[in-house]
């Protein structure tokens, strides 16, 4: 089914192949074919999504060889020919924060090729604060000068590693982290996407307070894991709804994501004026979601 307003998709195709020294591994097959025709048919332009799987060992062998990242950038521009597609989207996470340069490299040589092609050059970064390998490993200066477009991921300000529980992706830091992308990386906002999240945690502490556990719950299915009864608080610094509640002898917190936390995160994109939004996956959100997203992008 098409979704209502969303112009681009990208399917999650192509994966790095550990240990493969620059080989890309294709999970398109007739199904993704079927996808990509269905995708054109229906206006949509497809910037098919290359990943690293997380792997910083493997992406940090290719980068630091010339020879590597050259066969990983023929790679991708005979993958592009060959799908017809529209776009590709960098999805590089968790690299040493070392080969920060090689990765901008990368970029560098690869964006001619795209160029060339007419195929949109993508890139995904995280916020850009935090852990060595997750967050600075990025030159989002350098990276947002030279793709298209830098797409931030604002998600996982809490992630599944955090050992306190908190929300996924507030207002206040959504906002301080664009602050810091426009000004002090310099990014030009007509080249930033802002990507929101279509799924939170929920959080389960014990008595003494400690993470037991705190599982991705997408945007559809929140409402069903809050029993009956619970009040929901609104944060306003946070621009989200909360709600608290015992589970035997754990406690156990939601930071939701609603429609009125993603139109907060949306009233930021339309204020700085950036390129548009992006989410965190199609099939964790329902129809009312899309629709709010096409009337707010709309106005």
């Amino acid at each position: 089914t098409t979704i209502d307003g969303v112009n681009v998709v990208s399917p999650s195709f192509f994966t790095v192949v550990k240990n493969g020294n620059g080989k890309i591994n294709e999970n398109v097959g007739n199904n993704g074919l079927n996808y990509i025709n269905w995708a054109k048919q229906n206006n949509y332009k497809v910037w098919a999504m290359v990943s690293n799987n997380a792997n910083k060992d493997t992406t940090s062998t290719i980068l630091n060889s010339y020879t590597l990242r050259t066969n990983m950038i023929n790679t991708i521009v005979s993958l592009a020919n060959k799908y017809n597609l529209d776009g590709i989207n960098i999805d590089f996470e968790n690299m040493y924060q070392a080969d920060k340069d090689k990765f901008s490299r990368f970029i560098i040589e690869l964006e001619p090729r795209m160029k060339e092609l007419g195929v949109v050059l993508s890139v995904d970064v995280t916020a850009p604060d935090g852990d060595a390998n997750w967050s600075l490993c990025y030159d989002r200066n350098v990276i947002g000068h030279v793709a298209d477009y830098l797409i931030f991921m604002a998600y996982d300000q809490n992630g599944s590693s955090s050992t306190k529980p908190g929300t996924t992706a507030g207002y206040n830091w959504v906002k301080l982290n664009l602050v810091k992308f426009l000004q002090t990386e310099e990014i030009n906002p007509n080249k930033l996407i802002l990507a929101v999240p279509l799924y939170t945690r929920i959080w389960t502490t014990n008595s003494d307070g400690k993470v037991i556990s705190n599982n991705s719950l997408s945007i559809k299915n929140t409402e069903a894991a809050i029993p009956d009864g619970i009040t929901k608080q609104w944060n306003d610094e946070l621009k989200q709804n909360y709600v608290t509640f015992s589970s035997g002898n754990n406690t156990k917190q939601i930071w939701i994501e609603d429609i009125d936390s993603l139109k907060a995160k949306i009233s930021l994109m339309k204020e700085n004026n950036l390129a548009g939004i992006a989410s965190w996956e199609a099939n964790m959100a329902y129809d009312d979601i899309w629709t709010m997203f096409k009337n707010e992008l709309n106005n």
